[in-house]
């Protein structure tokens, strides 16, 4: 499916992106995707330093972003404890 035609149809295009760098060439319904918090890179060695945990979010600084589920699985299964999935939130 186009992207055109996916986004007219009332899709949204995976965020998978803003962790990778790549596009993510998945789109979904928001009903059919996932909310997944993760913390950017030039944060997580502040956080360690500090022995800070995550805090509340948008005051701690992550991303929230919505993702395909498979994707959203593998960014919490590959970023070592810095993406996490966040249940019953829009």
């Amino acid at each position: 499916m186009g992207e055109a035609v996916a986004l007219a149809a009332g899709r949204i295009r995976c965020q998978c992106g803003e962790v990778t760098g790549t596009r993510c060439g998945h789109f979904r319904l928001r009903s059919e995707m996932v909310v997944i918090e993760w913390m950017p890179y030039q944060l997580r060695s502040a956080k360690q330093d500090s022995g800070v945990d995550w805090g509340t979010y948008p005051q701690n600084g992550a991303l929230r972003l919505l993702c395909d589920v498979d994707c959203g699985l593998l960014l919490v299964e590959n970023e070592e404890g810095w993406a996490r999935l966040i249940l019953g939130e829009s």
